[in-house]
Formats: C-alpha cells, sequence, structure tokens
C-alpha cells in the first residue's frame, strides 16, 4: 500500500545539479514529507525553476488529494482540465510503502533524484493578489514486476521524458502514453520503523538494514539520497 509521504533529503545543490534546474527560494530537506506541507515542484512556464507549493490539492468536500489516479484522470471532469493545463513534476529521492504489516522506503540507486508526474491547482487569496498553488502525485496501477509490493505505484518521469510530461502543446494521447508507461527503474526497499513517521529527524534505529527487505540493496543508500539526514558509520 502506498502511503502519503515521501523523501526529498537530498540537498539543493545536488538536486539542481541532477535536474538541471534552480529553486526560486531556500530548500529545506524533508526525509518524511506529509500532504500540507510546502514542497518543491516544477511548472511548465518555469521549467528551469523550482518553486514551491503545498502537497494535497483540497476538493470540494475539503480533503485533500495527496494522490490522484491516472487511470480515467483525462474522463474525469475534475481533472481533465489540469491534466491538460497544469501538469507538474514533483522532484523526489524515494517514497513509502506498507507491505504485509511491514515499512519500507523505497528508493532508485540509479536515479538518486527523480520526478513524480504530478498536476497543480491555483485558488486565489481572498485580501491578496496572489494565488495559491496546491498539487497532487499522480499513481499507476502497478505491473506485473512491482504488485506483489504495492498494488499502486506513483508515476514516475524520466530524465528523457520531463520536457515532454511539461510541453502543453503535446497531445492529450501522448501524455496518456506517458502515464501508462511501466516503471522500468531498478528499485531497492530498505525496511523502516513505523515511528519514523513521527518524528522530526529519523535516526539509525528507524531503519532495518539486517533485516526483511524487499530487494536486498547492495548498500545502503548512499549520502545524495539520505541528504542531510545521512547518518555515517552506518
Amino acid at each position: 500500500m502506498l502511503l502519503p509521504s515521501y523523501s526529498i533529503g537530498s540537498n539543493a545543490d545536488r538536486i539542481e545539479q541532477r535536474l538541471r534546474a534552480e529553486f526560486s527560494r531556500h530548500f529545506n530537506a524533508a526525509f518524511v514529507t506529509k500532504p500540507g506541507m510546502s514542497l518543491p515542484v516544477i511548472l511548465p512556464e518555469s521549467g528551469s525553476i523550482i518553486n514551491f507549493a503545498t502537497w494535497g490539492i483540497p476538493d470540494r468536500k475539503g480533503n485533500s488529494l495527496a494522490w490522484i489516479r491516472s487511470g480515467g484522470i483525462i474522463k474525469n471532469k475534475n481533472t481533465r482540465v489540469l491534466i491538460r493545463k497544469k501538469r507538474c513534476l514533483i522532484p523526489a529521492n524515494g517514497f513509502f510503502i506498507k507491505n504485509y504489516e511491514k515499512y519500507y522506503f523505497i528508493y532508485f540507486p540509479d536515479e538518486p533524484v527523480f520526478t513524480f508526474a504530478g498536476i497543480y491547482d491555483s485558488h486565489k487569496q481572498i485580501d491578496e493578489n496572489q494565488s495559491d498553488f496546491y498539487f497532487t502525485i499522480l499513481t499507476q496501477k502497478a505491473g506485473s514486476r512491482m504488485e506483489k509490493i504495492s498494488p499502486e505505484f506513483p508515476v514516475i518521469i524520466g530524465n528523457s521524458s520531463r520536457r515532454r510530461y511539461l510541453n502543453l502543446e503535446k497531445p492529450l494521447m501522448d501524455i496518456t502514453l506517458l502515464l501508462q508507461k511501466e516503471m522500468k527503474l531498478k528499485l531497492n526497499g530498505l525496511g523502516i520503523s513505523p515511528d519514523l513517521f513521527s518524528k522530526k529527524n529519523p535516526d539509525k534505529s528507524d531503519f532495518n538494514q539486517k533485516g526483511a527487505k524487499l530487494y536486498p540493496p547492495q548498500k545502503f543508500p548512499e549520502k545524495e539520497i539520505l541528504g542531510s539526514y545521512y547518518f555515517y558509520g552506518m
């Protein structure tokens, strides 16, 4: 099961270098993110700038939508305009799942900083001539290679497809095929303690390096992935 949290623990320099983009303001790394936090996003009109938006698009019932399934997104009246005109990319180092009562941090050794496919929306502030930006992350049904880990996975947009996803002039059918593309990146799953989600900062005891893993990693995630949360001597 996909949990409402992902990791963006790398420092700003490494993120900028990997994505060939610059932050619009100071960036605070967060190994464990939660809906409602202001987090990095890349918008179509500023593909070389990493802006910030609140995770979770509010719906009419006041709920915050952290994830939205990409299947049927074009037919849904509440999301079809957003997928046409308001696509975005969300930088990340990994995400979290629950699998048979065990918790895992999922990351990609070959692509330490990657991007989720997302959509965003904006709401005018009442007293100011400004807009608040909100985003949600798109998910897809897990393919045969992944379904035993989690029934759903975030849609990952690789290096070669980022410009295409942000190009609003691309036919919607082209974007639909991109969202349906099965993830090919090699992943690792590291066991974690559920206590990690209630802490401000994780520590050694939150990572189960010797316990059950989905895929045994070759080594503990490198400093680039954990960023300022890297624990020397593990």
